[in-house]
């Protein structure tokens, strides 16, 4: 599965509830921006929103950008 990154800092996809929740901080929402490329699964970028959901964040995009390699 693809990679996540929760401000600049790469964790484990499985770790997404923990890394939002702790971005989060005391604040009980905030936006957040889901940002892949084309080589990002579908499933890595569904993943993501679930736990945005499941800590009831509701103002959430979707954004999309070139890999790296250009390709």
């Amino acid at each position: 599965m693809g990679g996540v990154a929760i401000k600049g800092k790469v964790i484990l996809i499985t770790g997404a509830n923990r890394g939002i929740g702790k971005a989060l901080g005391d604040r009980e929402s905030a936006p957040l921006i889901i940002t892949a490329d084309a080589k990002t699964p579908h499933e890595a970028v569904v993943f993501a929103m679930d736990a945005a959901g499941q800590l009831g964040l509701v103002n959430i995009s979707i954004t999309t950008r070139q890999p790296a390699n250009g390709n």
